[in-house]
């Protein structure tokens, strides 16, 4: 049985969402001012994904995708935009406050 872009990369958003809760909850990360970050590199994966999936650079297996799509680009893809904005958020807020510690 072969894995599905979704089952990759769920594990990853669990873990980046239980890191923020963390930052957020033990050194003062503001959750709310990560949706700005989020939407500005959502709108920029929306447009690179797109970019590289017409121009032929990347493809995707269809049977691995779940069908919806934002353009050409599937919306697993975005995924991995919404990992980045809270790995480096609260990564930055957790070391940031242990070496004012």
């Amino acid at each position: 049985m072969s894995t599905t872009y979704l089952e990759m990369s769920v594990p990853y958003l669990f873990w980046a969402a239980g890191l923020t809760v963390l930052a957020s909850w033990k050194f003062r990360l503001y959750i709310r001012r990560l949706a700005l970050p989020v939407v500005g590199l959502l709108i920029g994966t929306a447009i690179f994904d797109n970019l590289i999936i017409w121009s032929g650079l990347v493809a995707y297996d269809e049977s691995k995708i779940l069908g919806w799509r934002i353009g050409l680009a599937p919306v697993e893809d975005f995924l991995y935009a919404i990992v980045a904005v809270l790995l480096t958020a609260s990564m930055w807020h957790i070391l940031r406050r242990k070496g004012d510690q």
